[in-house]
């Protein structure tokens, strides 16, 4: 009888703690992270293009990292995908039977990276625009190697970080597990986050430090960024491709934005090595962060923000004629 009383109670407590985690997740959702949509579609972006081109196609080749490659959202959402549409729907250039935006973009590269990427592989695809989406982080020589997309724990498990400041003190594939499923989990890790801040036993990360840094100082990071910019524009020329380079904010802080005077200096350098160069910043300033990025612990753009991006860019492309033959 005494078992019997006790495997009643451990199944008692089992319903109720179910049940409560259950409410707890549903109120979450429903209050708490309202907007917030969690999609990681780590597909091929290049699935469907082959390297031959057709006749009477355009070509734009995209370089650039997780932003352009579209963590966070579905592949149809990207930027890429949607300029593909508005060009075709358009049809400026009446000698065009077909364009075709490909996106070689890839998570965690920099302009280093994206030139060798263009080298060995964009080139391939007989480019007549090269696209390139600078993130203000961009810096720095070019990595070992390219960062797998095999998992979709990619979103925490690729910086290979213990001290990740988002993390709790549970087993790591059970955080791994819990952070792209649970809207409660996230609730839990941002007030514990918050709490450990307050207590100064988690150290507060300085972003804004680590941006402007490297741009006040002119370090190595941003000398070789404006070197393989110089080296992206070379290479467009060489094969006959017109180069355009768009400045991507960041999304996490754009009611308060600390890094305009960044972007102005990269699009002068920019449009010095023979860029046309578009700034999206103008059309995210002032508004609320919340609204076009992915969740609170993802601050990559949404597929509203994406949709913004491919407007201004379609719009920009063919206000500089850059459909057009010279």
């Amino acid at each position: 009888m005494k078992l019997k009383g006790f495997i009643v109670n451990v199944a008692i407590s089992l319903f109720t703690i179910t049940v409560f985690l259950l409410v707890a997740e549903l109120f979450t959702r429903a209050f708490w992270n309202v907007g917030y949509r969690h999609v990681y579609d780590w597909s091929n972006r290049t699935d469907g293009y082959f390297i031959e081109k057709e006749e009477g196609s355009f070509r734009i080749v995209v370089l650039g990292d997780s932003i352009a490659y579209g963590q966070g959202v579905m592949r149809e959402e990207t930027f890429s995908k949607l300029l593909e549409k508005h060009l075709n729907v358009e049809q400026v250039n009446k000698d065009v039977n077909k364009y075709e935006v490909i996106n070689i973009a890839w998570p965690g590269i920099n302009t280093a990276d994206e030139y060798n990427h263009l080298r060995f592989e964009g080139l391939r695809y007989d480019p007549d625009l090269i696209l390139v989406a600078y993130n203000l982080n961009d810096l720095g020589d070019v990595h070992a190697r390219r960062l797998t997309l095999q998992s979709p724990f990619y979103i925490r498990s690729h910086l290979n970080r213990k001290d990740w400041p988002m993390r709790l003190p549970i087993p790591l594939k059970l955080d791994l597990y819990l952070t792209i499923n649970s809207d409660f989990y996230m609730f839990i890790l941002t007030k514990y986050d918050y709490l450990l801040k307050k207590l100064d036993i988690r150290k507060v990360v300085d972003h804004e430090e680590g941006i402007t840094k490297p741009y006040r100082v002119d370090s190595e990071g941003w000398k070789q960024a404006q070197m393989y910019m110089s080296r992206i524009r070379l290479l467009g020329k060489r094969i006959g491709a017109k180069s355009m380079l768009i400045i991507l904010p960041y999304y996490y802080n754009l009611s308060d934005y600390k890094f305009g005077w960044i972007h102005d200096k990269v699009a002068k350098t920019s449009k010095e090595k023979g860029f046309y160069t578009l700034d999206l910043l103008p059309y995210f300033k002032n508004i609320k962060s919340e609204d076009f990025i992915v969740s609170r612990i993802d601050s990559h753009p949404n597929a509203k923000a994406h949709k913004i991006m491919a407007e201004h860019i379609h719009r920009f492309i063919v206000e500089e004629k850059l459909l057009e033959d010279d």
